[in-house]
């Protein structure tokens, strides 16, 4: 959406706090071209940590339809 000056907002963050280390993004945060945002405390993006996330849910989905513990 522009502005009344022409220019375009700054996308916001798909998150205000990272995931792997919890520091906080509100502005610290670098955005990346495609891959999320920046973490400047572990330097991990937003994409990798969703990417993980879903990776271990996938795994603890398996892992219950097969009967197995995790």
């Amino acid at each position: 959406m522009p502005t009344p000056l022409g220019r375009t907002r700054r996308p916001r963050l798909h998150t205000r706090h990272c995931n792997r280390c919890g520091g906080r993004l509100n502005g610290a945060g670098m955005p990346l071209y495609r891959a999320g945002t920046l973490c400047p405390d572990c330097w991990c993006t937003t994409r990798v940590e969703r990417f993980e996330a879903n990776m271990r849910a996938a795994v603890a989905a398996q892992l219950d339809d097969e009967g197995l513990s995790r």
